[in-house]
């Protein structure tokens, strides 16, 4: 019998509340205690989900001995410290994503998960669909060929207003942060290769955030991939791999349960693989058995490779001009 696997989570926001309904679904997972800084929202969290142990401040979260784990869902402009309080407690992290604000954040806590000697992995749910995994294996195994260039975009309209976390750049906003880094790190994973350049343009909005972004990565082995995202309108959520052999596309690649397999005869094969839940429960047992084993990062989101983005995160804000608070500290 599996052991089971107690967690805490730090936020009780919208993403909070989809990964907790997964959760349940989970065999061997316990959800033991959640957390906000308001009162009122984590007994309201708690009671939605039948949990008995709630707390109206993180610090109490980090130091309940009875949980293995914490996933952390606050803003964006809280996980780095969300994440260090978490690690200088010995306490298990999966971050939802953003993992961090930028590059020093991300290299500072990768560190302090090593000193520590405790897992530490971003929140990148997507690269533990089957769906991905078995359009990787499809692609590294040489089935649609040499892999000549790749496209995706991730294009949706916030709601949340200029105050909101999609548009406020205190908390964090932006179109890169938000939505952008699903395509980008996707493209990483299919490939499982680092880029060897990132480039791109924005458009920056009012409040200092790119509401619009398009990004071209080259990878290496001469491999192109063109990608975009926007929060200010809504648009294409596809992603497309070009083979010699043939192609494949990835609607709604982020939350994928279908890919189609084009040949290049134009015949096209059509597959599914439906979530249980919502599909944060691959995530979910991906991390468990990580912390069964005994091991202090994810194979699917090794930690070297989320600080390597974060570089690139970096270099294309800065051609910007945009910066963050967290930047000038």
């Amino acid at each position: 019998m599996k052991k089971e696997i107690s967690w805490g989570v730090m936020g009780c926001g919208y993403i909070a509340n989809k990964f907790v309904k997964a959760l349940m679904t989970c065999q061997g997972s316990k959800l033991h205690a959640v957390a906000s800084t308001s009162a009122e929202r984590a007994k309201t969290f708690a009671d939605t989900h039948h949990v008995k142990t709630w707390y109206d401040n993180y610090e109490a979260l980090v130091k309940d001995h009875e949980i293995d784990i914490i996933y952390i869902a606050n803003t964006n402009n809280f996980h780095f410290e969300s994440i260090k309080l978490c690690l200088n407690n010995n306490r298990a992290v999966l971050c939802e994503k953003p993992f961090a604000i930028n590059a020093k954040q991300a290299e500072e806590v990768i560190k302090l998960a090593q000193k520590k000697d405790v897992f530490l992995m971003e929140g990148m749910w997507s690269r533990f669909l089957p769906v991905l995994k078995k359009v990787r294996e499809i692609i590294l195994n040489g089935e649609i060929g040499v892999i000549q260039n790749l496209t995706g975009s991730f294009e949706v309209k916030s709601n949340t207003g200029l105050e909101g976390r999609h548009l406020n750049n205190k908390l964090g906003g932006g179109a890169l942060l938000d939505v952008g880094i699903y395509p980008i790190s996707i493209a990483c994973y299919l490939l499982n290769e680092k880029p060897d350049r990132v480039i791109g343009d924005a458009e920056i909005g009012q409040t200092g955030v790119d509401e619009s972004s398009s990004y071209t990565i080259d990878f290496p082995h001469d491999i192109t991939a063109v990608l975009k995202s926007s929060i200010s309108k809504e648009g294409s959520k596809e992603f497309h791999i070009i083979g010699t052999k043939g192609q494949i596309t990835i609607p709604f690649f982020w939350r994928a349960e279908t890919f189609i397999l084009t040949n290049n005869k134009g015949e096209e094969t059509i597959h599914t693989l439906k979530h249980p839940c919502n599909g944060f429960e691959y995530e979910i047992e991906g991390v468990e058995n990580y912390i069964r084993n005994g091991k202090k990062e994810g194979d699917l989101c090794p930690l070297d490779e989320t600080l390597e983005i974060y570089k690139h995160f970096d270099n294309l804000r800065s051609s910007w001009g945009m910066t963050y608070q967290a930047d000038l500290d």
